[in-house]
């Protein structure tokens, strides 16, 4: 990677155009000096002394190149490789930093929705159904999000169900549901739905059971 970009690099300097492009001019003035003996009957001597002229210039251009070549080889590519790195690093950064944010005012609006709804009276584990919170990408973040309300003083949406649902699952739990349609619009839903779970769970974990059909 080092090599071919320092390689580039010189080749851009030096000749302005990839090191091909200088190849090809070289072979077209070595043909444009045996046309012109061909054709203006220049002697052997004036094309010969042609041609070592055109190779001096290739020696002189080679030297040259070797020399900005080991420059940028050295010093001046991985400098110049180690910045983009540091400006790729530092977009990322900002990048993850715009998305954390936006991931952060996303979690807040639906936690003030979520309080809004328990404050008009509805069951906190239905208030977390209603806004979808079994999409949530990781089981923390439903934790998290119980937490808080409890740190707000209001009732943990799975209070009554902890002592046989434990943390690990709840966010199984609310995708088990959403997937039978179970809605836990009160205690008496959240008991019942819980039952029905464990009888289907058989001591299994709740993310196993996607495939069980309910009991009829």
């Amino acid at each position: 990677m080092l090599c071919r970009r320092s390689w580039k690099d010189t080749c851009d300097l030096v000749f302005g155009a990839p090191f091909f492009t200088f190849v090809i001019g070289i072979i077209a003035a070595a043909v444009a000096i045996y046309l012109q003996r061909l054709f203006t009957g220049k002697s052997g001597f004036d094309m010969k002394e042609a041609l070592v002229s055109l190779g001096f210039g290739i020696c002189a251009n080679a030297i040259i190149f070797v020399y900005i070549f080991l420059f940028y080889f050295l010093y001046a590519t991985p400098k110049q490789m180690n910045l983009e790195a540091d400006g790729k690093l530092v977009e990322a950064r900002e990048t993850l930093k715009k998305l954390q944010d936006s991931e952060a005012k996303e979690f807040d609006e639906t936690y003030y929705s979520i309080v809004e709804w328990i404050r008009n009276g509805h069951y906190p584990l239905y208030a977390l159904q209603e806004h979808k919170i079994d999409e949530f990408r990781s089981n923390d973040d439903v934790v998290r999000l119980c937490d808080r309300l409890v740190s707000d003083k209001h009732e943990h949406p799975f209070g009554i169900i902890m002592t046989v649902i434990p943390q690990s699952e709840w966010l199984n739990l609310l995708k088990w549901a959403r997937g039978r349609g179970a809605k836990f619009y009160d205690a008496t839903d959240t008991y019942k739905w819980t039952v029905d779970l464990l009888k289907e769970r058989g001591g299994r974990p709740v993310s196993e059971l996607g495939a069980i059909k309910p009991p009829s």
